[in-house]
């Protein structure tokens, strides 16, 4: 099995090369040595001539939580898969670091909190929440033809064909493998591409068919396990200091090892540096807001990640698709805000009212308040929508793809398909196409709170159709702006007793006065009167009971016999033949509940009153 280095806290040796361990090996060793509690590791130690202090250093060096690391050994059976800091040849997994062992403690379990006071997200920092390399194990994958082989990297290397031979190898301290029966090859320093063309050369000395043509054996070279790279991830981050990330990690990588950025923490620019030098600056709203991170790079050995202080708070609610507290970099404004937001709601204003604190620079001793309102109609930051001006801007030194970016407000990508770029490297002189839109903006200042109203729940164009109708609804009226055409096309003709010597019309303008007309519905219908229809009118039909009432008579009688209701008459024509009082007693006693019939007279009338 292939030795790697593991550092194993309870067999106290600071940095030894062992054999790949599983979290049970490493307590059954423990076991073999007699160490089941803390007092057994501090002898240990002692005699191996370290302190508990040392062995603490040692840790954190390697991203490793001491006393958690005990824990799983000589304590409960409760805590388990705890980082192991290492290799495993057998599956090709890369183990991190629990990274907030440190910030939860089972005892003092907290959920993360990224709102203000005023119950608004802070934007972008429950991102890191899910953490891909938090207790999870990964695969290597697909490995970058680009990426420079260093010591540590283990290699595994097959001939097939007429030939056969196979082994695994590590890239030495010296840069050197040993290849068993062959001799000594330097692979430290070339390209994973590079190194199989290499390969492939010098086994063809020792093998036939290689290099001939045609080949008639093959060479396959694989990466089995990766070296550890430590960098340092400090400022705001919540698990500042060293950690150790794989060969392929980048500045989102090391964030997402380190735990995240705190809410005090810049995510708009963080920088890179190497041997002392800032070599990149990275804003993570790409990645947040577009999925996408040109300005990412593959971090080395010492880097050293610097998250800064926040450099902004712009707060934004309303009729917004994103309410949150979002992070501007200086000359950036409403344009920028309401990208990262998502834009406008439907119904929306235009019109923005920003609270604002007066900035320090600009306060004057005879204020007596520090604070304004102000407004912006950004309807006019949407009047080139879509549309780009062509420009060409020739390189200057010093300047990259992303620096050309962000000063004209494109995406790189763009910028190299409209330039045929396949690579991010430019030349000083180069005249690039640039499809440039508006700069036309509205700056914020730190502490700037916005406010998006909605607009008016006025509808325009239309009238609306009521009463006795057989489809009353809102039309639009430059469809329906006669009264006529709206009763009989939208309403569909009036219903059965529908009152033809009356419609009224309730009128609103625009700046909510009201007025009111009638008409003789049946001249309007005959077109003895035509109408016209203005925007917002209200249409009103009347029934004939509305007008006239219910042709209903009453019929009361004993409390305990006959229960109190109404007669309907059948019409208007037929009132007079109703109102037969013989009738309406006969067809009283029919259709109400009667306790004894036999009580009742019919032709007693004098037991009666008509009222």
């Amino acid at each position: 099995m292939k030795k790697i280095y593991f550092f194993i806290f309870l067999l106290f040796i600071v940095i030894t090369e062992v054999s790949s361990q599983s979290l049970n090996q490493v307590k059954e060793e423990a076991s073999k040595m007699n160490i089941r509690s803390k007092q057994d590791i501090l002898n240990e130690l002692k005699k191996r001539g370290m302190t508990e202090n040392e062995a603490r250093r040692q840790a954190s060096l390697f991203g490793i939580s001491y006393d958690d690391y005990i824990n799983q050994i000589i304590g409960t059976e409760q805590q388990n898969n705890m980082f192991s800091k290492g290799f495993d040849t057998t599956t090709s997994f890369l183990r991190y670091p629990t990274i907030y062992d440190s910030l939860y403690k089972e005892e003092k379990e907290e959920e993360f909190n990224f709102y203000s006071e005023d119950s608004i997200l802070f934007f972008g920092y429950d991102v890191f929440v899910n953490n891909e390399f938090a207790n999870k194990e990964y695969l290597i994958g697909n490995i970058d033809e680009g990426y420079i082989l260093s010591p540590g990297d283990v290699l595994r290397i097959y001939v097939f064909g007429d030939n056969s031979y196979q082994t695994e190898v590590e890239i030495d301290l010296n840069g050197n493998i040993f290849l068993q029966d062959i001799g000594v090859f330097m692979a430290s320093g070339y390209t994973f591409k590079t190194l199989k063309n290499r390969l492939n050369t010098f086994l063809g000395k020792y093998f036939s068919g290689l290099i001939d043509t045609p080949k008639r054996s093959f060479i396959d070279v694989s990466l089995t396990q990766l070296r550890p790279v430590k960098i340092n991830v400090l400022g705001e981050s919540n698990s500042p200091g060293p950690h150790l990330v794989n060969g392929f990690a980048t500045v989102l990588n090391s964030i997402y090892s380190s735990g995240g950025i705190k809410l005090s923490g810049s995510l708009r620019d963080i920088s890179v540096y190497r041997n002392n030098k800032l070599i990149k600056s990275v804003d993570l709203y790409d990645f947040i807001t577009k999925g996408s991170l040109d300005e990412d790079i593959r971090l080395m050995n010492n880097d050293i990640v610097f998250i800064p202080p926040k450099l902004s708070s712009i707060q934004i609610k309303g009729s917004i698709r994103k309410e949150a507290i979002y992070e501007l970099k200086q000359n950036e404004g409403i344009k920028e805000l309401l990208n990262f937001s998502g834009g406008l709601l439907p119904e929306a204003s235009t019109n923005l009212v920003i609270e604002r604190i007066i900035p320090v620079e600009k306060r004057k001793d005879s204020d007596i308040y520090n604070r304004e309102i102000t407004s912006v109609n950004v309807s006019k930051l949407f009047e080139d929508y879509g549309r780009s001006r062509e420009i060409f801007h020739i390189v200057k030194k010093g300047e990259t793809l992303y620096s050309i970016s962000k000063r004209y407000n494109v995406q790189i990508r763009d910028i190299k398909k409209l330039n045929r770029i396949k690579n991010n490297i430019i030349s000083i002189g180069q005249r690039l196409k640039i499809l440039s839109k508006s700069n036309q903006n509205f700056l914020l200042v730190d502490g700037d709170k916005i406010s998006v109203n909605n607009i008016s729940d006025k509808v325009l164009n239309k009238v609306v159709l009521n009463g006795s109708i057989n489809q009353p609804g809102i039309y639009p009226l430059n469809q329906y702006n006669n009264l006529r055409d709206l009763i009989i096309y939208a309403g569909e003709n009036i219903s059965p007793r529908t009152y033809l010597s009356k419609v009224d019309i309730y009128k609103e303008d625009i700046s909510g006065n009201r007025s009111f007309k009638t008409y003789n519905l049946k001249n309007v219908l005959d077109k003895i009167v035509d109408v016209k229809l203005d925007d917002q009118d209200s249409v009103y039909l009347y029934n004939l009971d509305e007008v006239k009432g219910e042709l209903t008579i009453t019929v009361r009688g004993f409390p305990n016999s006959i229960k109190e209701d109404p007669i309907d008459l059948d019409d208007k024509e037929n009132l007079e033949k109703d109102l037969n009082f013989e009738k309406i007693f006969t067809k009283a006693l029919d259709r109400f509940e009667v306790d004894n019939v036999e009580d009742f007279d019919r032709n007693q009338k004098k037991n009666f009153l008509i009222i």
